[in-house]
């Protein structure tokens, strides 16, 4: 790592797992993924190459779903659950009004695409304990900003053919 990484807890170097320079409360298309912790199946399984959902991951579906509820200006479109992740494309639809910082960091406001994340894996988290006290997710989250049409056909395909590529941990 670089001397100029900010120590976190004036401890550790935390390189950002966002693009730098990326302004994630632009209007745009975003596909992200999100994983377990220790890619625990905690959702379901992949039966005859469909996803069965378990009640844990019929939970997360109907989160997932409930998000523009909370964001009115997210859309969603493809998702797809899987035993131990997620992925889905999101559609930020309009520019959140942010206070700058003087470095140009944009602060976790509503309407930031990690915002959007961070309220629905709490979400899900307060769903599933009461079922399974260690319930838990991978920290932090993948993802891919979408700039094209082309690209964007290919997210949905990736999602739509998730379940059969399925062999425990697919790639991502």
């Amino acid at each position: 790592m670089d001397d100029e990484t900010p120590l976190f807890r004036e401890k550790f170097r935390i390189t950002s797992a966002r693009r730098p320079g990326w302004d994630y409360a632009d209007v745009g298309y975003y596909f992200v993924t999100i994983n377990t912790k220790n890619r625990h199946p905690w959702f379901g399984e992949i039966q005859h190459q469909r996803m069965c959902l378990s009640e844990t991951g019929s939970l997360v579906w109907q989160c997932w779903n409930a998000i523009p509820q909370h964001h009115p200006h997210i859309v969603l479109d493809r998702f797809i659950v899987m035993p131990d992740h997620l992925h889905g494309i999101i559609r930020l639809n309009r520019t959140a009004t942010l206070q700058r910082q003087p470095n140009d960091i944009i602060p976790w406001q509503r309407g930031v695409l990690g915002a959007v994340v961070n309220h629905f894996k709490g979400a899900c988290s307060r769903f599933i304990r009461p079922i399974h006290p260690d319930f838990a997710w991978q920290s932090r989250f993948h993802d891919i900003i979408i700039r094209d049409n082309h690209a964007l056909g290919n997210m949905r395909r990736y999602i739509d053919e998730n379940p059969l590529r399925w062999g425990g941990k697919d790639a991502l």
